[in-house]
């Protein structure tokens, strides 16, 4: 198989199509080849003008780019109404992880000027095509959220990320006040982002109102299926703050999860989303 002599990784971003467009319109004006992905046994001899696009690192190594070969475009990331597919949050989570674990690699941000010039590879300029007018606050509070997988030490978590079982999704989504009358349940879980190794804690916000008060319930943080639990009954209604610390030994999605334990026929909660610090690296 011959191998691209330059491959531009594009994770799910703002504006992924209008990008991935730009830089293969102004490659073939410059006259470099486009090397697709999944017709890279087309590729006959190595060529110093082929270009190919991929959207992870592990989708170039597959195809037997050389880690000197690759540039990794960072963006700012859209999420998809619905959480599906390419614009879901763990699945953007893990694509940033993929393009910060190997040094090696050159990583450009992208920018957001309509009409700057960034310098995919030697000889070839392109042009920030129209980025969106406004975005969704979900997709901001992902900016935010993801830095942890930029290199930030903190983030902030922000409701807007999370799965709701209430019946005021809206609500509960903004940080107000929302209805948790019925039977146990998971009332809040997500956001699946992909955590780097290494230890993480979780500082996450809740207000109960009286009759929520006198339930009982218990939150966890870690990963999907190792985590760390607490059981608590806020025992007065008013705002609370529970740390929990959990180590990742490996590159994995997290989830905080607020489970209702019992049966409520009156109560209202609001969740002010989860500050997160890195406490350590593995050793």
């Amino acid at each position: 198989m011959a191998l691209p002599n330059h491959c531009v990784v594009l994770p799910p971003c703002r504006s992924w199509t209008a990008w991935r467009n730009a830089i293969a319109s102004q490659a073939t004006l410059k006259g470099w080849r486009l090397s697709d992905a999944l017709k890279a046994d087309s590729i006959e001899d190595r060529h110093d003008s082929v270009l190919s696009i991929c959207t992870s690192v592990e989708a170039a190594l597959d195809r037997g780019a050389d880690v000197s070969e690759i540039v990794i475009l960072l963006g700012l990331p859209d999420l998809d109404d619905e959480d599906h597919g390419f614009y879901n949050i763990e699945s953007i989570s893990r694509c940033l992880w993929d393009a910060g674990r190997l040094d090696e690699v050159r990583r450009l941000v992208l920018p957001t000027e309509e009409g700057r010039l960034i310098e995919i590879a030697p000889g070839l300029e392109v042009a920030c095509p129209d980025q969106p007018k406004s975005v969704s606050a979900r997709s901001e509070a992902a900016a935010e959220a993801l830095g942890l997988l930029m290199g930030e030490a903190s983030a902030t978590w922000s409701p807007e990320l999370f799965n709701y079982d209430v019946r005021s999704v809206d609500l509960a989504m903004s940080g107000l006040p929302f209805d948790i009358t019925g039977k146990p349940r998971f009332l809040i879980s997500g956001p699946y982002i992909v955590m780097r190794p290494a230890t993480w804690q979780a500082k996450i916000k809740f207000g109960f109102d009286e009759g929520a008060s006198r339930s009982r319930f218990r939150v966890d943080w870690g990963g999907v299926e190792v985590y760390e639990a607490q059981e608590f009954s806020p025992s007065r209604p008013g705002y609370f703050e529970i740390i929990m610390e959990h180590r990742w030994t490996e590159a994995a999605p997290s989830e905080v999860r607020l489970v209702q334990l019992e049966g409520v026929f009156d109560g209202y909660v609001s969740f002010g989303g989860v500050e997160i610090t890195e406490v350590s690296n593995p050793a």
